[in-house]
């Protein structure tokens, strides 16, 4: 049996096949010694011999593979395929998709074995990242009485029941399926409704895992979707109009899984489907990813690259003309190339397809078949052949279900804190969902005293019950009553509308404050008598009394001890670190007269924390125990530096306390 590492040596000569490699660039390539290369090229030489090729060796050029038999030697190449290997679209899927996504496709979908180095390379990720990754999966898959499992050789994979699997599959994939999206999209929660669509999906999985073909969780949806509206079309007495199509081979395993789910669906609606539905889904199941790079001619993979590009530069024309933001959406992409890619075998061989939706989608979403017909016309591909209004509405379907995704993905993610109990939190949770469930989702509800930096870092925003107007976070903070009434559902309103995408705005208007006015509010929390550059190397205790000592003026005598018991009390709450070059300590309860703001720029840096050893800009804050109503200006500016690379560059290298307020003031 073959080696991992002498299975892709082969790849390697194959890919250099009729011209010489040297035994360096394949020890490169393949992270081993030159020695080891020749050991592996004795042992695959005799095997490749009786394959259909040969290895040529010359001093000086390195290898030659010639090949002898192609058709001989392709077969031995596809049985010994190593299955991480990506195609091209393969690999696109796998950098573009939400790597636990991607993970969970290739563990449950296509049952494949995921090795480490494989995927650091392939999602760009660090081992510890990866790491973190397979724990939250090891968790969700436990619930289902599913394991995963590690072997040295084969990698990570998943144990456990066929039903377990199909459990977790139609909950983690398909409990939020694309044709409830759809419905929900198109206004009509019945459209559906006699069609056993969770039945068809586990029929569609279970019949692609079976005969090895690969899949995805958006491909097995654009098969369920093609299904269920066939099924439309037989109610409404429509049929496909087509003559014999002669361009499938019966014998290939798209067609045998065709045929065999639509048999399963024919029994479990009760209804017969024409031969015709069964080519039709067959087209779908011809998947680039499933068709090997022997099965491609040169002319139809250059017109599938041009396609491609058309395609992309189509979606970003969408994207800056219509703002939807769907140009990086490479599941559309890959819907919309295998759509069009079935769309000209139907062309082809006269396929007349009726879309039942269509009406529905012209009467009510007509800006989005507008939209779908401007754009897409323009394409090489749609100049060339006819396109009736039916095929136009399938097309909408792709963008609808991309902008529908959208709106999910693009959910404010909020945690909710209260202190007083468990079912307060409860209560806030159910108005918020009730009042805002299409615009945010709530992934937390935590105590005051849960509160850390892994809880605030993956939030987008916190929704609290109690004030916390007096500690610094690196997310909005909207303070609500639990009872949530229409003024805070206004505040909400009000900071949801500033946090999302296509609304975002600065946090401030900067043309609000005349400059003079801003002046003015800068110098009262500011100043140079608490502003230091320290160019010597220090420690965070060190600069953090340096600067309480030049705030202490005309404050209380234990101003100093308060102030530091305070801020290590934050500390516990979470690092005050909010990035690799930012700390804003403060404390928990204000101790100070007047709201100030010390500065302190380590252009050598300080080491902060484990986490954060290099921390240069230092914005201590002290806000006061009487007013502090124009204190958050300042406060969000510090934080807004996070997302300003160029400006905290500036800052790190000034010299003076006017270079600092120059810079400073362009964020108020």
């Amino acid at each position: 049996m073959l080696k991992d590492k002498e299975i892709e040596l082969i790849q390697l000569l194959y890919q250099s096949r009729n011209s010489h490699i040297t035994s360096k660039i394949l020890a490169e390539k393949l992270k081993i010694s030159d020695r080891t290369v020749r050991t592996y090229m004795k042992n695959i030489e005799a095997l490749i011999e009786v394959n259909g090729a040969k290895i040529k060796s010359k001093q000086g050029f390195g290898y030659c593979l010639e090949i002898i038999q192609p058709l001989e030697f392709e077969a031995f190449l596809k049985k010994n395929k190593p299955q991480h290997i990506l195609t091209k679209e393969e690999r696109a899927i796998a950098q573009t998709v939400n790597p636990q996504n991607y993970l969970l496709n290739q563990l449950i979908l296509n049952n494949a074995n995921l090795r480490f180095d494989d995927l650091i390379d392939l999602l760009f990720v660090s081992r510890s990242t990866l790491s973190k990754e397979f724990s939250k999966i090891k968790e969700l898959l436990e619930p289902y009485h599913l394991t995963l499992h590690w072997k040295a050789k084969s990698g990570v994979f998943v144990v456990g029941s066929e039903r377990d699997k199909r459990h977790f599959i139609m909950s983690y994939f398909f409990n939020q399926n694309y044709m409830t999206l759809l419905e929900s999209h198109i206004g009509n929660q019945s459209f559906f409704k006699e069609i056993q669509l969770e039945q068809i999906t586990m029929i569609v999985i279970e019949e692609c895992r079976f005969e090895g073909l690969k899949v995805y969780d958006f491909i097995i949806q654009n098969l369920v979707l093609h299904l269920a509206l066939s099924i439309k079309r037989f109610q409404n007495e429509f049929t496909i109009k087509t003559n014999e199509i002669i361009s499938l081979d019966e014998n290939s395993k798209e067609y045998q899984v065709a045929k065999r789910i639509v048999n399963r669906v024919e029994q479990l609606q009760n209804i017969e489907f024409p031969k015709e539905e069964v080519y039709f889904l067959a087209l779908h199941l011809f998947s680039k990813l499933n068709r090997q790079e022997s099965e491609i001619s040169d002319s139809d993979s250059m017109q599938e690259h041009q396609l491609e590009n058309e395609l992309k530069a189509t979606l970003l024309a969408i994207e800056q003309k219509q703002h939807y933001p769907i140009s990086n959406d490479n599941q559309l992409l890959e819907a919309l190339l295998t759509h069009i890619y079935t769309l000209k075998l139907r062309i082809i061989n006269d396929i007349k397809m009726i879309n039942p939706l269509l009406d529905k989608i012209k009467n009510d979403f007509d800006y989005e078949f507008m939209i779908t017909k401007q754009y897409f016309s323009q394409l090489d591909f749609f100049s060339t052949y006819e396109i009736s209004e039916d095929e136009w509405a399938y097309l909408t379907l792709h963008l609808m279900a991309a902008i529908e995704r959208n709106k999910i993905a693009t959910k404010i993610k909020v945690i909710v804190i209260c202190a007083t109990g468990f079912g307060s939190a409860q209560l806030l949770q159910t108005r918020l969902t009730k009042e805002f469930k299409e615009r945010i989702e709530i992934i937390g509800i935590y105590g005051y005293f849960e509160l850390s930096l892994e809880v605030v870092q993956s939030a987008d925003a916190i929704i609290t019950a109690i004030d916390l107007s007096q500690l610094v976070f690196a997310v909005p903070v909207i303070h609500v009553s639990v009872f949530f009434d229409e003024s805070d559902i206004s505040k909400v309103r009000l900071a949801l509308d500033r946090l999302e995408p296509q609304k975002k705005s600065k946090i401030y208007n900067h043309q609000s404050k005349m400059l003079v006015e801003k002046t003015q509010l800068f110098h009262q929390v500011f100043s140079e008598a608490a502003f230091l550059v320290v160019d010597e190397p220090t420690t965070r205790d060190i600069v953090i009394k340096q600067l309480l000592l030049l705030l202490e003026q005309a404050e209380s005598k234990d101003y100093l001890e308060q102030m530091l018991t305070q801020i290590h009390t934050r500390e516990q709450l979470g690092t005050v670190a909010f990035s690799s070059q930012i700390a804003v300590p403060h404390p928990v309860v204000p101790q100070g007269r007047f709201p100030k703001i010390a500065v302190a720029i380590v252009p050598k840096g300080v080491r902060w924390d484990e986490k954060f050893p290099k921390i240069q800009l230092i914005f201590l804050l002290s806000p006061s125990q009487f007013d502090n109503s124009y204190f958050t200006i300042f406060t969000k500016a510090v934080v807004e530096l996070l997302d300003m690379a160029e400006v905290r560059e500036k800052m790190i290298h000034v010299k003076s306390f006017s270079e600092f307020q120059d810079i400073f003031m362009k964020l108020i």
